[in-house]
């Protein structure tokens, strides 16, 4: 594995942004242990490693493997705990908002440094901070279907990869 994905997609192994069996507790928040998911680690670390793997094989620098990789962690990191967010409103739970804002600035932050290494990346990059001023915007209207909810994250996701190969090409 290379050694740039631990760094690059550690806030999305989390149990605060990806729920599942705590690997390694890390912290207790309110009572409740959190630390690093089983399903955040393997997710992470395979889709970031794919894609940087990918670039790489093309030919392409490091810093655009390094770069892209970023901003799909980017994308999960401000997604899962939304659509956790949306899914908890369904289920007419309590919710707290005060994860989202952590993992958003943690999106804004490796969208900013992803643009810095690849200036091919920035419409990448201003799709990430798109997807999350949407996801903030949505969550002020009626909470969805979870079946819509789904359909509304896969096209998000394909917005973010296509404005960031967008980028890439016109280059």
């Amino acid at each position: 594995m290379p050694s740039f994905t631990g760094v690059v997609v550690l806030p999305a192994t989390l149990s605060v942004v990806t729920p599942g069996d705590i690997v390694l507790q890390l912290w207790t928040w309110h009572g409740s242990p959190e630390g690093i998911t089983a399903p955040g680690l393997l997710g992470a670390c395979g889709v970031s490693s794919v894609a940087a793997m990918v670039i790489v094989a093309d030919g392409a620098a490091w810093r655009l493997a390094v770069g892209a990789s970023m901003l799909l962690a980017a994308r999960s990191l401000t997604s899962v705990p939304h659509v956790r967010v949306l899914v908890l409103r369904h289920r007419n739970k309590a919710v707290s908002t005060g994860s989202l804002v952590a993992t958003d600035l943690v999106s804004f932050l490796m969208a900013a440094v992803s643009s810095v290494l690849d200036a091919d990346l920035i419409p990448g990059s201003l799709a990430v901070i798109a997807v999350v001023a949407w996801h903030w915007w949505s969550a002020r209207r009626p909470v969805p279907r979870p079946a819509v909810i789904g359909y509304r994250q896969m096209g998000v996701g394909l917005f973010v990869v296509a404005m960031t190969a967008l980028g890439v090409l016109v280059h």
